[in-house]
């Protein structure tokens, strides 16, 4: 069942267009990675569908209702985004930093946090492993630790849809990979639908369900890893001259010929 669907989505910036009549679905509860490469639209196709940006459209539905009639207090309990680049919130706690993700769901902007907003942050803090953060001012984590700060803000928010941007680009190759262990775990106990924009291939091979590729703004192709990664398709996209082979779990992985 699609929890994301888009027709005929176009956008551009001034002169330039970005995005070419983008047609696409996104499956509920499955983790998708978008892919492709840099400046082919995935970013800003990520932000039309928070409304950040507003492209022209023949629809676009999440969880069934037009994003054109959907508020931006409403759309914020659908998708919990959490952006490439992070504005952080100077001199603050780690808990409290996270406690800000309760803001959509406060009956009106005037309340304070309740007792349920305390215990929902308490619960993803241990359902993180970040208990010895909690206390943490937040300017003073590393990268690894940061993402799983940002991870349990966008998770309080209880939305349905996480949208992540590039969420492992700063991470070293262990970090990375714990980093998506983690989400996936996370995804499969809640049954939350995750979109992942990102470049690393053999992590998006390893840990996505489904993968869209964009090239130039289009839309080229959706399927599992299996499908859509070999080598006629890294060079048509990439340009790529590399060689795909197959772990023991039938994932392919990407080996670049030098």
């Amino acid at each position: 069942m699609e929890i994301i669907e888009i027709k005929n989505l176009n956008f551009s910036y001034k002169d330039k267009q970005v995005l070419k009549n983008i047609s696409l679905n996104i499956e509920k509860t499955k983790i998708t990675g978008i892919i492709g490469p840099n400046g082919c639209g995935k970013s800003t196709l990520a932000k039309n569908i928070i409304k950040y940006l507003v492209g022209s459209y023949e629809y676009v539905k999440v969880d069934g209702r037009d994003l054109r009639e959907i508020s931006f207090k409403d759309l914020a309990k659908l998708i919990s985004y959490i952006p490439q680049k992070i504005n952080i919130v100077n001199n603050i706690s780690v808990f409290d930093f996270i406690l800000l993700g309760r803001y959509p769901l406060l009956k009106n902007t005037w309340d304070f946090y309740q007792k349920e907003d305390f215990d929902a942050v308490n619960e993803n803090i241990k359902l993180l492993k970040i208990e010895e953060l909690k206390n943490r001012n937040i300017e003073s984590l590393s990268g690894g630790e940061l993402q799983k700060v940002l991870l349990a803000k966008a998770l309080v928010q209880e939305a349905k849809i996480l949208l992540l941007d590039e969420p492992t680009s700063a991470l070293d190759l262990n970090n990375a990979v714990e980093f998506m262990k983690i989400l996936q775990q996370v995804c499969k106990k809640k049954s939350i639908t995750a979109v992942i924009i990102i470049h690393d291939l053999n992590l998006a091979t390893l840990f996505c369900e489904e993968l869209i590729i964009l090239k130039n703004g289009e839309f080229i192709v959706k399927g599992e890893p299996k499908e859509v990664i070999n080598e006629q398709n890294m060079r048509d996209i990439y340009n790529l001259d590399c060689s795909v082979l197959f772990n023991s779990d039938g994932k392919p992985y990407i080996i670049p010929k030098i």
